[in-house]
């Protein structure tokens, strides 16, 4: 399941966190994983420390509703858009011309 593969990747994440942290006194540096879930992470861990499990069945929920929370919102605005152009012949036309220009070069 989706909850299930996001605590992995937390678990993961984690992991690589603490190995980067022995190799290298330097967090200054930046790597693939100054990414969202890092912010996220360093946060738990400055604030209150790390506890696995908690920490990583929080994190996935965290996860899921800023994923579905994006998602409704790209679904929303795309709805949206194509109801504005259904409803208004002139932005159908502009569209089209637009879409035969872009096509014919």
């Amino acid at each position: 399941n989706v909850h299930g593969l996001l605590r992995e990747i937390c678990q993961e994440r984690v992991e690589e966190m603490d190995t980067r942290k022995n190799d290298s006194e330097d967090h200054t540096s930046k790597s693939r994983s100054d990414d969202l879930l890092t912010a996220l992470l360093k946060s738990k861990v400055e604030s209150q420390g790390i506890n696995q499990d908690d920490t990583h069945d929080e994190l996935a929920k965290m996860l899921l509703t800023l994923f579905f929370a994006g998602y409704d919102t790209s679904s929303v605005l795309l709805s949206m858009v194509m109801w504005s152009v259904a409803k208004d012949p002139r932005i159908q036309q502009e569209c089209a011309k637009e879409a035969h220009d872009a096509s014919s070069t």
